[in-house]
């Protein structure tokens, strides 16, 4: 009976789980039969898994006491269960021979958890490009981005499958409302000439029976669209004339979503302790100005590596005391700097580089070089 109790206990200690999760789509749940995104006279023509390595796995779970992270993965291909869901989500009643086309490519379709201190937190992220013709020669394109989380249990595992149906609801809602209803587009092409348009379309449309079938024509697109995000960024600095700098910088950035390089502008304030012994000057230094910042990230992952670079235009006036006498200067110029750095998640990112100041008109700071590291706070 020890022996017993001693191996149930070890298999408690150790935890359970299995070597996956497998995610099994419910087509009936009520977050995809919400008509709020339906609209009448579009047809999706085409699906497809734009993503770098296209697979079953979608992402990655946290099983048993220990936490083991496992994939997840799903039952079914990508591009049919995405179809079938925007078509029960946005395709409401359409003549079959005369309707709107909408190609959409699949380019991030990912689950996965978090660990926190006392929780954890589940995500699903998609990113959808919408295609879809808006004249008889012209071709328009909408990018969706969406995230949605939960982080209101200690194992959330069982809580990714509702928010993978939450996030298509609410990109399907985005497309329809932020684009086909806001931008009243509604271009009708016949079926006749669908090929013209260069793609096959792959509609499913459910029979009677509650399977599928499949239609074959063509169409074609082209287009962009913007994300938005924003930074808190911390420096420290140091160089041959500056002993102890530090910055810090608010920065909106903007990153069309099919491109790896975010850049934008932001404010930065810094503070300088600064021996300079060829004009014989010791003191202090603030500097705020304008800041110019850019990234290009390695990889389209949300973790990645990547290489940066930031102009700042900053200027003001020093006031050194030579002890009989005073002098005030007006200065002027940019800081530049270059860094590679890793992002954690698009969260949180270390970087280190170096930097190369030029203050025309100063003599406590004319210029200097050195090295800066950085972390950065997405917000």
């Amino acid at each position: 009976m020890k022996t017993l109790l001693l191996l149930f206990a070890a298999f408690v200690l150790i935890g359970c789980g299995s070597s996956s999760v497998v995610f099994d789509p419910d087509f009936n749940h009520p977050e995809l039969r919400a008509a709020r995104s339906k609209r009448d006279n579009v047809r999706i023509v085409k699906i497809t898994d734009g993503r770098s390595s296209p697979s079953s796995r979608i992402g990655t779970a946290r099983v048993g006491m220990f936490n083991r992270q496992v994939p997840y993965v799903m039952n079914g291909d990508l591009a049919d269960v995405v179809r079938i869901m925007l078509d029960t989500l946005i395709v409401g009643r359409h003549d079959q021979g005369r309707f709107m086309p909408i190609n959409v490519s699949v380019d991030m379709f990912e689950v996965g958890e978090n660990t926190k201190i006392f929780s954890e937190e589940g995500y699903f992220a998609c990113n959808m490009r919408f295609t879809f013709p808006v004249s008889p020669d012209s071709i328009g394109e909408q990018v969706v981005f969406v995230k949605q989380t939960d982080n209101s249990a200690i194992d959330v595992t069982h809580a990714i499958e509702p928010l993978i149906y939450k996030g298509m609801a609410e990109c399907a809602h985005a497309f329809v409302e932020g684009t086909l209803s806001a931008e009243n587009i509604a271009m009708m092409v016949s079926s006749d000439s669908i090929e013209s348009f260069g793609v096959q379309d792959s509609l499913y449309i459910a029979s009677q029976n509650g399977g599928h079938t499949r239609q074959s024509k063509q169409v074609t697109v082209v287009g962009g669209n913007q994300r938005k995000s924003n930074e808190l960024a911390f420096h420290y600095i140091r160089g041959g004339k500056i002993e102890t700098g530090v910055r810090a910088g608010y920065f909106m950035l903007s990153q069309s979503t099919n491109s790896n390089f975010p850049w934008g502008f932001g404010i930065c304030l810094t503070y300088y302790d600064i021996l300079n012994t060829q004009e014989r000057v010791k003191g202090r230094f603030v500097s705020f100005g304008g800041r110019l910042v850019g990234k290009y990230y390695f990889s389209s992952a949300s973790t990645a590596a990547y290489i940066g670079g930031g102009l700042e235009l900053g200027g003001g006036s020093e006031r050194i005391d030579y002890g009989t006498s005073t002098q005030t200067n007006f200065f002027f110029g940019p800081t530049v700097d270059e860094v590679i750095g890793f992002s954690i998640d698009r969260k949180v990112s270390v970087e280190l580089g170096t930097f190369q100041i030029a203050h025309f008109g100063s003599k406590i700071l004319p210029s200097d070089i050195g090295f800066v590291v950085g972390l950065n706070f997405g917000i």
